[in-house]
């Protein structure tokens, strides 16, 4: 036997032991062996988030009470940040233009530029020079086409 002496059943015909519980303690037939169901589970983090922006504050805009949605707050916070030159809201800025646009930012800057003072264009062009060498592929030296080997070709590796 194991270490603890196995237990009969009161009828003494059944012997409990490991896999074998007393009868008394078995699931019932007819009776579900979780009978509260399965707990709710948390909301996906999707669908929190989007509630989350959907939920409406009351703000205050030019002097008035206005009741708006969180996400017409987090945007016009991104945009007001990008009209202070915040890198960072800037640069959000330019990843939803290209995003929901379907136009460049580029673009979308350059007709910003054509109304803006010459220093002001200087400092977008500045940026945007910087922004355009951190998120173009590397050229290819040969084709001028966006690749993985820059400055490699055929006859390099061919030893000729």
């Amino acid at each position: 036997m194991t270490r603890q002496a196995r237990q009969k059943s009161a009828s003494g015909d059944y012997e409990i032991g490991y896999g074998k519980p007393p009868v008394g303690t078995q699931f019932q037939p007819g009776r579900s062996g979780n009978p509260k169901g399965r707990p709710k589970g948390l909301q996906q983090p999707k669908e929190l988030l989007l509630k989350l922006l959907a939920k409406r504050i009351s703000a205050n805009d030019g002097g008035r009470q206005r009741t708006i949605t969180m996400l017409e707050v987090v945007l016009r916070n991104i945009v007001s940040g990008a009209a202070n030159r915040d890198p960072k809201s800037i640069h959000i800025l330019l990843k939803l233009l290209e995003r929901f646009d379907g136009s460049s930012a580029i673009e979308a800057l350059s007709v910003a530029t054509e109304t803006s003072s010459e220093e002001d264009a200087k400092i977008l062009d500045a940026y945007l020079a910087e922004y355009q060498a951190k998120s173009a592929p590397p050229m290819d030296a040969e084709t001028d086409e966006p690749g993985t080997n820059v400055g490699s070709s055929k006859e390099d590796s061919d030893g000729s």
